[in-house]
């Protein structure tokens, strides 16, 4: 996915990592050390859906609520500051 091009769909897996442990996702297998999913055809589909419900929310917020938008990618910008 690296040749994405940047603002890509894609391009959300580097930049919102923290979204790795919130879900279960009943149809991925976790890997041997049960740390990780394994990174197949079921772990694709489901990380591109969530990428796509994301954007779109993001999307909403712009035009409804500004704002809040703005205090997300506040938050983001902070703590992806100080993982550096």
């Amino acid at each position: 996915m690296d040749t994405e091009q940047p603002g890509s769909v894609s391009t959300l897996q580097s930049h919102m990592s923290f979204l790795r442990g919130v879900l279960e996702l009943n149809d991925c297998s976790p890997t041997a050390s049960r740390e990780d999913l394994v990174r197949d055809a079921k772990f694709e589909a489901a990380r591109l859906q969530l990428e796509k419900m994301l954007f779109e929310h993001f999307e909403k917020l712009a035009k409804t609520d500004p704002s809040r938008l703005e205090a997300v990618l506040s938050w983001h910008r902070s703590t992806a500051n100080c993982s550096k």
